[in-house]
C-alpha cells in the first residue's frame, strides 16, 4: 500500500493505493475533516448526512444538538422526538404538549390549548394506572402557588373508598366500598345495587333521619324494590305549618310551588283571592298567561286534547262533563251529562267550517236545543235573532224576533236575505217573511197580486160570444196589491216577474148578473195558447141560471209568462154582465201568490 499526498490551490488530498487509510496514529487535525462516510473502530459510524449508527453505544454520550430536533430510533423506526420548542413526543412526530405520549392515533380533530400540559392518546380504551400497595392510598393533586393539594382525588386501598377534597382541607365527600355515596361523611344517601338487582333504593335527607317529621326528602326506589317499584318521591318536610311545601326555581325565581293544601301553584306564591271551589290549579304572572294541551300524533283517530268533568268514583261519572278538541275531525266538542267519551248528551260541536251544532236530550217538559236571550228589557221593535254575515262581515242574512208588545211577550219573527246591501246590521237588509204574533204568515216581496174589478163590465158574455178575457181592473186600495208591479190592469194579465219563476197557487172569483141564462158555460186560467180549466157549468133547460165561475189551481210559470182568467156562455140569453165592486151583492177578483 502507498499513501499519496497531492494537492493544487487548497484542494489537498491524501489517498492510498488500495483506496484505504487502514491506519492514521499521532495525527492531529487543525481544523475539520470532512468525508463522505467516517468510520470509527468496528461498529461506530458517522455518515454525510450527519446520522451517527453504532451497534452498540457503551458509556455517556455527551455534546451539543445545534440541529432543530433530537430523534432517538430503535429497530429503524423513531420512539422519541425532542422538538426545537422543547416538546417530547413519544411515538407522537409533532408533540404538541409538553409531553405527548401516542400509543395509537385515535384520529382526534382538534389541538391541545396552551394550558395542556401532557396529553396520552389511544384509538380504544386509554387509561392512567397509579399504583400503590394494599395498605396505601393512589391519589391525583390539585395544587396551587400556596398549597400542594387544595383539592384531591384519593383511592384508598385498605377500605376501598374513594374520597374528594376542595379548598384544601378536609374530606368534601366519599364513595365507600358499598357504593353509598356520603357527604361530608355525616349525611347517607344509600344505593347498593352490588349484587346486580335492582332492590334498593336511594334517600337524600334535610333532617338527621329518614322521615317527613325531620325535614324534606327525595326517594328514588329500584324498579323491583317491595311496593314502590321505580317510584320516586319528592316529600316537604312536616313542620306543621304553612311553610311545609314543595317549590322549583329557574332564573334565581320561584316557577312551580305546591303548597301544604296540595295546590298546584304556577308563578305564584299563594292562591290570593280565587275562589275556594277553583284552587286546586292556580296560575298567575303578568302579561298573557294560558294553557296548552298538544299531541304529537299527526294521523290516527284518537287525537283528542281533552278536559273531562266529573264526580263519583265510577269511568262515567269521570267524563259526566266534557270538552275537547278533536285533532282527526278538526271540531271542539262539549258536553253535559255524559256517561263517558262517545256520549253527547246535551251536546255542542263547533265544527272546523265555523258551523254549530246543538244536541239535546228530549224531555216531556222540554227539549230546548238552542235559547237566545236577549239582554235588553222590553221594547216594542226590540229586536233578538240570528244574523249571518260572510268573510267581508258583510250581512247576508238574518233570522230576528220583532218585539210588539212591552206587556208581554207578543212578537213577530221576521226573515230577510241580502240583495246587495253593504251593511253589518240585523235590520240593514230587507224583509223577505214574516210570521206575526197571530200566525198570519207574510212575505211583503214575494211575487204576487190581488186584483178586483171595479166597474161592472156589461153584456160582454153569453150569446155564443167570443172567449173574454176578464179585465181586473184595479190592483190598489185596502186589499189589493201588486207586489213587483207585474200585474196589467188594461188587460187583466199579470207577468211573472224577473227571478219569480217557481210555483203559483191561482184563485178567481168570476161573477155573473142573474140574466145569465143558457146551457153552459166554462172558465179557464190562460196562459199563452195553454188553458187551465178550473169550472164548468151545464144547465138541462135554457131557464136555467149561471151566475158565476169559481176555481183554484197550482201552476208553474217562468219569469216573462203572462197568466189571465177566460170564460164564456154558450145558447139562452146573451149580453151577461160580468159584476164588478158596484153590485150590491157581487164581487169578482183574481189573485197569484208564488207559493215554491
Amino acid at each position: 500500500m502507498a499513501i499519496v499526498i497531492s494537492g493544487v490551490n487548497n484542494n489537498d488530498k491524501i489517498t492510498a493505493s488500495d483506496g484505504t487509510i487502514d491506519l492514521l496514529s499521532g495525527v492531529n487535525f487543525n481544523s475539520e475533516v470532512t468525508v463522505p462516510s467516517f468510520k470509527v473502530g468496528s461498529n461506530i459510524q458517522i455518515g454525510n448526512a450527519g446520522i451517527i449508527t453504532a451497534t452498540t453505544f457503551t458509556g455517556n454520550v455527551t455534546g451539543n444538538i445545534n440541529n432543530d430536533i433530537l430523534l432517538l430510533q430503535t429497530g429503524s423506526n423513531e420512539r422519541v422526538r425532542i422538538g426545537s420548542n422543547g416538546k417530547v413526543g413519544i411515538n407522537s412526530a409533532a408533540p404538541n404538549t409538553r409531553l405527548d405520549v401516542i400509543e395509537s392515533s385515535a384520529s382526534r380533530t382538534w389541538t391541545p390549548g396552551n394550558s395542556v400540559v401532557s396529553m396520552l392518546e389511544r384509538n380504544g380504551h386509554c387509561r392512567l394506572t397509579l399504583v400503590a400497595n394494599a395498605s396505601s392510598y393512589g391519589e391525583i393533586d390539585f395544587g396551587d402557588t400556596n398549597d400542594d393539594n387544595a383539592g384531591y382525588i384519593r383511592y384508598d386501598h385498605s377500605d376501598n373508598s374513594m374520597s374528594f377534597r376542595t379548598n384544601g382541607s378536609g374530606e368534601r365527600f366519599r364513595i365507600d366500598s358499598s357504593g353509598n355515596l356520603r357527604l361530608g361523611q355525616t349525611t347517607q344517601i344509600t344505593c347498593n345495587t352490588s349484587d346486580g338487582s335492582d332492590n334498593q333504593a336511594l334517600y337524600i335527607g334535610g333532617g338527621g333521619a329518614s322521615s317527613q317529621t325531620r325535614g324534606g326528602q327525595i326517594l328514588l326506589h329500584g324498579n323491583e324494590f317491595s311496593s314502590y317499584n321505580g317510584t320516586v318521591e319528592i316529600l316537604a318536610g312536616n313542620s306543621g305549618n304553612s311553610q311545609g311545601r314543595i317549590a322549583f326555581f329557574t332564573g334565581g325565581s320561584e316557577r312551580i310551588r305546591i303548597d301544604n293544601n296540595g295546590n298546584l301553584l304556577l308563578d305564584a306564591t299563594g292562591v290570593g283571592n280565587a275562589s275556594t271551589y277553583a284552587r286546586n290549579l292556580f296560575i298567575s304572572g303578568s302579561s298573557n298567561n294560558g294553557i296548552t294541551i298538544h299531541t304529537t300524533d299527526t294521523s290516527g283517530s284518537n287525537r283528542k286534547c281533552c278536559i273531562f268533568f266529573g264526580t263519583g268514583t265510577s269511568v262515567a261519572d269521570m267524563a259526566d262533563g266534557m270538552l275537547f278538541y278533536d285533532n282527526a275531525g278538526q271540531y271542539f266538542h262539549m258536553s253535559t251529562a255524559g256517561g263517558g267519551t262517545g256520549i253527547t248528551k246535551s251536546s255542542m260541536r263547533l265544527g272546523s267550517d265555523g258551523t254549530v251544532r246543538f244536541d239535546s236530550t228530549p224531555t216531556t217538559t222540554n227539549s230546548i236545543s238552542l235559547l237566545l236571550k236577549s239582554h235588553k228589557a222590553r221594547a216594542v221593535g226590540d229586536n233578538n235573532g240570528i244574523l249571518f254575515k260572510d268573510a267581508s262581515d258583510h250581512s247576508q242574512a238574518a233570522i230576528y224576533v220583532n218585539k210588539k208588545s212591552t206587556s208581554d211577550g207578543s212578537s213577530d219573527l221576521v226573515f230577510s236575505t241580502s240583495s246587495g246591501q253593504v251593511v253589518a246590521t240585523l235590520q240593514g237588509i230587507p224583509e223577505r217573511f214574516r210570521i206575526t204574533s197571530t200566525g198570519i204568515v207574510n212575505a211583503p216581496s214575494q211575487a204576487g197580486f190581488y186584483a178586483r174589478m171595479g166597474n161592472t163590465k156589461s153584456n160582454v158574455m153569453g150569446g155564443g160570444a167570443a172567449y173574454y178575457t176578464v179585465p181586473f181592473d184595479t190592483d190598489s186600495g185596502s186589499i189589493c196589491y201588486d207586489q213587483h208591479n207585474s200585474y196589467d190592469t188594461s188587460t187583466g194579465l199579470y207577468t211573472v216577474p224577473t227571478g219569480g219563476t217557481g210555483y203559483y197557487m191561482l184563485a178567481t172569483a168570476v161573477c155573473l148578473s142573474s140574466n145569465a141564462g143558457g146551457r153552459g158555460g166554462e172558465c179557464w186560467f190562460v196562459q199563452g195558447s195553454n188553458r187551465y180549466f178550473f169550472d164548468r157549468r151545464f144547465m138541462t133547460s135554457t131557464s136555467g141560471t149561471i151566475t158565476g165561475f169559481y176555481g183554484t189551481s197550482i201552476i208553474y210559470l217562468s219569469a216573462g209568462q203572462s197568466i189571465g182568467v177566460q170564460g164564456f156562455i154558450s145558447g139562452g140569453n146573451q149580453n151577461v154582465d160580468v159584476q164588478g165592486a158596484g153590485a150590491s151583492d157581487h164581487i169578482t177578483w183574481f189573485t197569484a201568490r208564488k207559493i215554491a
